[in-house]
Formats: structure tokens, C-alpha cells, sequence
């Protein structure tokens, strides 16, 4: 009788920490602030101020008299059950966010933004 008492209680603990347990977070990059691309104004921006707003770019490269930067923020969120122990990599869900801005004499000539989710 003990026993089943015994295996009663761990049975609800487990069944009960199973759907209590945090995902598992992992990011890459510097996390991208749509409140801070509606600043971005194409011909005024200056490089200093988009250093400023978003930190070290992911790659900067220059051709052709534009310097072309790129911000890439990748997010990874895998559900965990029993307590952590179990990780479900069939449910990862992943999301890119993608910041490129063109500037020419230092000044931001054009941008774009876009998020995948996955």
C-alpha cells in the first residue's frame, strides 16, 4: 500500500511539473527595436545615431561610395517539459529579425526590416 502511495505521488508530480516548465531560450545578435527603426529618417539619420540606437552591427561593408550595414537578431524558443528534462525540438520555434541600412556620406540613404518566424 505504501508503495502505490509513493508511486501516486510521484506520478502527480510529475504529471503536474509537466506543463510548468520554462522554454528554453536562446538568442544571437543585437535584438532589434521596431520603436527605434519608426526613427530612422532616410537623408537625416547619421551613422553616430544608428550606432547609438542599435548598437555594433553583425557585418558593415563598403562599396561603391555606400556603406552597407547589417543587424541580425536569431531567436530560438524550444518547449521543455518535466521540469527540463525533456526538450521538444520538433516544436523549436525561430525567429530572424533583419535590419539593413545603406548610407552614403555617413548619413542613412535607405533601409529595410524584416522578421521571419519559423
Amino acid at each position: 500500500m505504501k508503495t502505490i502511495k509513493i508511486a501516486v505521488a510521484i506520478s502527480a508530480l510529475l504529471i503536474g511539473g509537466a506543463g510548468c516548465s520554462a522554454p528554453i531560450i536562446k538568442s544571437e545578435g543585437v535584438r532589434i527595436d521596431k520603436a527605434l527603426i519608426l526613427n530612422l529618417k532616410t537623408g537625416s539619420t547619421t551613422r553616430a545615431e544608428v550606432l547609438e540606437s542599435f548598437g555594433t552591427p553583425s557585418e558593415v561593408t563598403a562599396e561603391g561610395g555606400e556603406e552597407k550595414m547589417l543587424y541580425v537578431f536569431n531567436e530560438t524558443v524550444t518547449p521543455t517539459y518535466l521540469g527540463g528534462l525533456v526538450e521538444n525540438e520538433l516544436k523549436t520555434e525561430r525567429t530572424t529579425a533583419t535590419l539593413e541600412l545603406i548610407l552614403r556620406g555617413s548619413v542613412v540613404y535607405s533601409y529595410s526590416f524584416k522578421t521571419t518566424h519559423k
